[in-house]
């Protein structure tokens, strides 16, 4: 009986924790149940219970150099890189699945036409012209992936930081732009080309686990 006693004091505090929650009684994280606070005379101690609510940041669907299992999205990156910022800024930044921002559509060909006249500016002036256009080009394309990388991970919770998202947007640009055309249309938010890649999966689905049941104790 003195036994029976001792593992009921160590699992007290986890059914009073247990009873507050079914009764939805919000628990604070320093109210969370620890092992030294269900600690008896017998020796035993439970698992420390984790703080309710705490987000769980979440992967990519798809990794960064899976573009070989998708040739036609790659085609569409490297022929019509405008036209694919446009679709994928419309439907991460302006939430707006299957348009196409005209606005990024312009701004990445206009940056590049302003780079070849200053290209041919200098040429003609100083006899000198470096390749200033496709420099041009290369920096829009950039800035407007790492913005589409940043609201991606965001919202959809997906772990990362903002140093990575620069690095991986500005030098391994075409990747990227792979790579968040895939993740959003595996989460069901497909930007219009209807493009099937080999990992591409179904939209994710979130299973909700039930709580257990509440069995009282004698106290």
């Amino acid at each position: 009986m003195a036994k029976y006693s001792s593992y009921q004091h160590a699992l007290l505090p986890l059914h009073n924790y247990t009873k507050q929650h079914m009764q939805g009684v919000a628990v604070a994280a320093s109210d969370v149940v620890k092992p030294a606070d269900v600690q008896g005379e017998s020796g035993l101690a439970a698992e420390t219970l984790p703080a309710m609510g705490t987000p769980v940041e979440e992967v990519w669907a798809t990794g960064l150099l899976d573009d070989c299992d998708c040739g036609e999205l790659c085609c569409n990156v490297f022929w019509c890189a405008p036209c694919m910022l446009g679709r994928i800024h419309a439907t991460a930044v302006n939430n707006q699945p299957g348009k196409v921002d005209l606005r990024v559509c312009c701004i990445v060909p206009t940056a590049a036409a302003l780079g070849e006249g200053i290209r041919w500016a200098l040429l003609l002036t100083y006899g000198i012209g470096p390749d200033i256009g496709n420099l041009f080009s290369w920096v829009a394309t950039s800035a407007f992936t790492e913005e589409h990388r940043t609201a991606i991970r965001k919202t959809y919770g997906i772990q990362g930081t903002s140093c990575n998202d620069c690095l991986t947007s500005w030098f391994c640009t075409g990747c990227a732009m792979c790579q968040h055309y895939r993740e959003l249309a595996h989460r069901g938010n497909d930007p219009g080309l209807t493009i099937r890649c080999a990992r591409q999966q179904e939209p994710v689905v979130h299973i909700v686990i039930a709580q257990p049941a509440y069995i009282p104790l004698v106290e």
